[in-house]
């Protein structure tokens, strides 16, 4: 289990490496988009893993890549959402407007822990990750869709 947290937590690490020299002139919004396109085709790996390899020698360290994976997608969604709160709020507002966005993270991973929970017992943690996993792959596909139209339009 140290094994698979490290990998996640490398994987944020070499992510906010990568973003922090790289970023500069990447649309942000382009940036959380792919981060959770990124995580949702994790999702989508993650059960598939469990339900066809897990057997292999070789799934634990397929896991282990996965979660590196993983802390990279979810550091292009954190440097793409802070960045933008950063730019686009006024100085004398930026600790309400973090104070606000931490409080709605924290009421949203309760909410999100009590119902993925819920549904993982129901119905088992398989399908509640590629159901997770597919509504994010539709969800950024039709924000790509919309980013592109935004762009085309100016």
């Amino acid at each position: 289990l140290g094994t698979l947290f490290s990998s996640l937590a490398l994987g944020s690490f070499v992510g906010s490496l990568i973003l922090g020299k790289y970023s500069r002139g990447i649309n942000m919004v382009k940036l959380i988009v792919t981060g959770y396109f990124v995580l949702a085709l994790t999702f989508l790996v993650i059960p598939a893993e469990i339900m066809v390899i897990s057997e292999m020698s070789t799934a634990f360290w397929i896991a282990v890549a996965v979660l590196f994976i993983t802390g990279l997608g979810n550091m292009a969604v954190l440097v793409g959402a802070l960045t933008t709160i950063q730019k686009r709020t006024p100085r004398e507002r930026i600790g309400r407007v973090f104070g606000v966005a931490y409080a709605l993270n924290g009421v949203g991973s309760i909410i999100s822990l009590v119902v993925g929970g819920w549904a993982a017992e129901t119905v088992g943690a398989e399908p509640v990750f590629l159901g997770a996993g597919a509504f994010l792959v539709v969800i950024t596909l039709v924000m790509y869709v919309v980013i592109g139209k935004e762009n085309g339009s100016e």
